[in-house]
């Protein structure tokens, strides 16, 4: 969107005026000299020239092809009180990046930089509003804002030699949507239905499980898209994080998340809860870029195999699993199966969603998630143990906590490999087996359970040996 656009008489009831104004004339806008000569108060001039340390320019950028837009930002702090004393900015693309980056420019002037790091991308907004009750743009342009509040975490983290991971408080785009529906941090929400009962049809509020798509990049480009159940609360390690990890790992794009992710974090470009990054090391984008020669694929709730172009494309790389001697009897997975319908919250809310819990072989359990697609479930709870550090070729710890999974589903080829892939010696399902997973736990040694009822029966069809009668 250019300036042209942006000050149409058609688009004067969608943006603020103090926005418009801010595009046309930004006041902020140009580069920071240092040493200070012809800008800058006297008193810094004349500081500078006894005492060349007394002050820092720190110069910050962030953007990326994706959107289109880059901000770059200039900070004169003075290194005695850690204050901003100037601030300039230069901006690429949409005509709100470029309000947004000439009034954050402005807003961060006198602040410490710590009180800098208050100012976030709905504070942004509220500054260029007109009057408190009215939005100073449409919901759908607040994306353009973030790219303004989060060029001042990276120039702050700059100053302070540290990383933007290292910063207090999560990134801006994990803070609240002034604009947005209520969803995105609600697994499921109120509808009015109408009910058959004995006394005809009858009105009343359910709650319904909530189904939103979440885009994977790996290394800038489009991998995958996912429809899933979104986290309660957006903050570093939730269930979008833990389900990308899981995923990811289970889809053979690394093979050890310490030593070959570099992070993985949302994007700061797109609309809250939308979009997710993962950056590999140097070795690992090597082993991606094969991957790549396929093109990107769609993984919907339903199935995790979708978008697959040819049969070989359905495996991934493959060990058997670890041979520890552990094993369990039935009466503790009963009790397993007891904690694990405990923790089913949402599934006693909606009856709509599937969970995965791991355990280890003393029977406790080490981790658990719920989502709409079982296939996400798997991933969530095998993705919260790699965040926390653990995973094959990490430690010695996962092959420890991560013996026995038990689904709320069936188990499929696809859901057997995710856990060949995570080395779980044991595979419990509710429901039944398909031909694909016995065939892959028979191979990689497995020992695969189903039909595990609460009635007190289940069917063994692999490697019997890990339970003890």
């Amino acid at each position: 969107m250019g300036k042209a656009s942006l000050v149409s008489p058609d688009l004067w009831g969608m943006y603020s005026r103090k926005l418009v104004q801010r595009l046309l004339h930004p006041t902020r806008c140009g580069d920071i000299e240092f040493p200070p000569t012809a800008v800058g108060s006297d008193s810094v001039v004349v500081t500078h020239a006894t005492n060349p340390d007394a002050f820092m320019v720190v110069r910050a950028s962030v953007g990326g092809k994706s959107c289109g837009d880059e901000i770059a930002l200039s900070l004169l702090i003075d290194r005695s009180n850690h204050r901003i004393l100037d601030s300039k900015f230069r901006s690429f693309g949409c005509g709100v990046a470029i309000a947004a980056s000439d009034m954050i420019a402005e807003l961060c002037i006198g602040k410490t930089v710590d009180e800098a790091l208050l100012i976030t991308n709905p504070s942004v907004e509220a500054a260029l509003r007109d009057t408190p009750d009215t939005p100073s743009m449409p919901s759908k342009r607040l994306q353009c804002s973030v790219l303004a509040s989060s060029v001042i975490r990276n120039a702050v983290a700059q100053y302070k030699g540290i990383s933007v991971s290292d910063l207090d408080g999560s990134s801006d785009v994990c803070r609240s949507n002034p604009f947005g529906d209520g969803e995105v941090n609600k697994p499921f929400k109120k509808k009015s239905v109408f009910k058959w009962t004995s006394s005809g049809l009858v009105e009343q509020n359910i709650d319904i499980i909530v189904e939103k798509a979440l885009e994977i990049h790996v290394n800038g480009k489009a991998y995958s898209v996912t429809m899933r159940t979104p986290p309660k609360e957006m903050r570093p390690r939730d269930d979008d994080h833990a389900l990308v990890a899981g995923f990811c790992f289970s889809d053979g794009v690394f093979s050890s998340f310490i030593k070959d992710v570099r992070k993985i974090a949302p994007c700061q470009f797109k609309p809250l809860g939308s979009r997710m990054l993962v950056e590999l090391n140097a070795d690992a984008s090597k082993l991606f870029a094969v991957m790549q020669t396929r093109s990107a694929y769609k993984a919907v709730t339903s199935c995790g195999l979708c978008g697959k172009h040819s049969a070989d494309e359905i495996e991934v790389p493959l060990q058997h699993v670890p041979n520890t001697k552990a094993t369990t009897t039935f009466e503790s997975i009963q009790n397993m199966l007891s904690l694990f319908d405990e923790r089913q919250k949402m599934y006693q809310i909606t009856r709509t969603s599937h969970a995965a819990g791991l355990f280890d072989h003393h029977g406790a359990l080490v981790s658990f998630a719920e989502d709409v697609g079982r296939h996400n479930a798997m991933d969530k709870a095998i993705g919260h143990i790699l965040l926390a550090g653990g995973g094959p070729g990490a430690s010695d710890v996962w092959n420890g906590c991560a013996f026995l999974a038990l689904l709320s589903s069936r188990i499929s080829f696809e859901m057997m490999q995710k856990a060949i892939r995570a080395g779980i010696q044991v595979v419990c399902g509710i429901s039944a087996a398909t031909s694909g997973a016995v065939a892959l736990a028979e191979e990689y040694g497995v020992t695969l359970v189903g039909f595990f009822g609460r009635n007190g029966t289940f069917v063994l069809y692999t490697h019997p040996h890990r339970i003890v009668m």
